[in-house]
């Protein structure tokens, strides 16, 4: 499935030895840890009596997953309160141990994230208020045309059909295709330029 074993443990050794040693970095994970659970209980004992008080921790700018203000109902406010909070945890856990490679501890961060990114409550029927919302004014129908899709796309797969919609993009019609080069890189990106296929026009 494009992943290395081999690496994936050397990724794994290096971060876990790493932090076995560094007795100043358990205690400063344990230290947070124990404060983001204090913070977590005054927050769900404030909004269980019904106070209207602000999320202790807000998602990244980029996380769209918590964005509906049904999430800052009760219980919901505390799911993913109390998920946000192990995330950051979690960041705290994988990064900043002293003698972990760079690009180990990028990897370990991105590997217990994409493990942590499986189990949000978003992804869940009875912890997502969205999905359940939708459930219950569509009597089921949301999560029966779901099954469908799933089983459409498991059938596609296994008999090698392309996905449903590739049909629409066509090579020269609906996708174009030119020649190029990749005139810069780095780590985060390729810049590619492409030639022009037609004789260039002056503009009028």
């Amino acid at each position: 499935m494009g992943l290395s074993p081999a690496a994936m443990m050397l990724t794994y050794l290096d971060w876990a030895f790493h932090l076995a040693i560094a007795p100043g970095k358990q205690a400063e994970i344990l230290t947070k840890a124990q404060g983001k659970t204090r913070r977590f209980w005054v927050y769900a004992l404030q909004a269980l009596f019904g106070k209207e008080i602000p999320p202790i921790i807000e998602p990244l700018a980029r996380d769209r997953r918590f964005r509906d203000e049904r999430w800052q109902q009760p219980p919901f406010n505390l799911i993913y309160q109390a998920f946000l909070l192990y995330q950051q945890l979690l960041y705290n856990a994988t990064t900043g141990i002293r003698g972990v490679s760079r690009r180990h501890e990028q990897a370990m961060f991105f590997m217990a994230r994409q493990l942590l990114d499986v189990l949000a409550p978003s992804n869940f029927l009875w912890t997502n208020p969205e999905v359940l919302e939708t459930t219950l004014s569509e009597g089921g129908k949301n999560l029966v045309q779901g099954l469908v899709n799933f089983l459409e796309d498991q059938e596609r797969t296994i008999s090698g059909k392309k996905p449903v919609g590739a049909e629409l993009f066509k090579v020269g019609e609906t996708v174009a295709v030119t020649p190029g080069k990749v005139v810069f890189r780095n780590g985060l990106i390729e810049l590619i330029q492409y030639s022009p296929s037609t004789a260039a026009t002056a503009c009028p």
